[in-house]
């Protein structure tokens, strides 16, 4: 301490709490798990190993860039960032649907299995059609030391409760018109 002049002790353990510097072993989990998103809550994820984008995906609607803000709804809330790149999407394969469309990066911060994860790069696209609100990549996969058994959903978390709630409604509405 006389040396350096800085607080070593209170720095090792500040870097020793902080749960992003652990070492931890590759956790199994499934094609789908659960993640929560700050200021947006709980949301469904699909882990596509496939995917080597520099970017996970968010389903985001009535998308508004101005210079360096951008400006979303996802879930029913209204949010904003900082847009910290774009990134063009295109597929040059046989698909029913040709895209070519540049869209908005912002950095979100996201807990998942209870570790927090700070400025991860999310591109901002409708994702409405899909099946989940949420594509992470494999740059967030290796990050979070997750390895994905593709015959798996939710082997680590929890079905979110608005998935619960959604198809609660549905039988209610199955039992009323039999």
């Amino acid at each position: 301490e006389e040396l350096t002049k800085q607080d070593i002790i209170s720095e090792v353990m500040e870097y020793t709490k902080n749960t992003i510097n652990w070492t931890r072993p590759p956790q199994q989990i499934g094609v789908v798990e659960t993640m929560e998103i700050d200021g947006i809550g709980e949301l469904h994820a699909r882990f596509d190993t496939g995917n080597a984008a520099g970017s996970s995906s968010l389903d985001a609607q009535d998308i508004n860039v101005s210079g360096s803000k951008v400006t979303w709804s996802t879930n029913g809330k209204r949010m904003s960032g900082k847009k910290i790149d774009d990134v063009r999407m295109k597929n040059n394969h046989d698909a029913d649907e040709k895209i070519d469309e540049k869209r908005p990066v912002v950095e979100l911060d996201v807990t998942f299995e209870g570790v927090s994860y700070k400025d991860v790069p999310f591109n901002l696209n409708d994702r409405s059609h899909k099946s989940t609100p949420i594509l992470i990549n494999k740059d967030f996969m290796i990050r979070s030391g997750s390895v994905v058994n593709p015959a798996k959903v939710y082997a680590v978390t929890n079905k979110p409760d608005y998935l619960k709630k959604k198809k609660k409604k549905i039988d209610s509405e199955e039992r009323e018109e039999n």
